[in-house]
């Protein structure tokens, strides 16, 4: 768990995402198995989020994220997303969410 001094905003983070800022309160899950064209969950906590916005990435089937699969907007809790309907076959996919705070 890390603790930012500035905010007191804490985070922690799951075998499921990349936490890239602190303000996560509990791991993101995701409910799978899916296959292309399916929908899956998606769920995260937060605290002091702000005004901030949150964007869920899918790596590509290696699990790189230089050039994400898809992407959604979610928010705090649990968000429904359905998986591309071209998405090739694999099992080393990850998701991660990122956090934006407007300037």
């Amino acid at each position: 768990t890390y603790t930012d001094p500035a905010t007191g905003c804490t985070s922690s983070t799951s075998q499921s995402v990349e936490i890239i800022s602190p303000a996560f309160t509990s791991g993101a899950t995701v409910s799978g198995p899916a296959c292309a064209g399916q929908s899956l969950t998606l769920s995260f906590g937060v605290s002091c989020t702000g005004n901030a916005t949150f964007t869920a990435q899918l790596s590509d089937k290696d699990g790189n994220f230089a050039a994400p699969t898809a992407t959604w907007p979610v928010v705090p809790g649990a968000n429904v997303l359905m998986l591309p309907t071209n998405l090739p076959t694999g099992e080393g996919y990850r998701f991660r969410v990122l956090q934006s705070v407007p300037a």
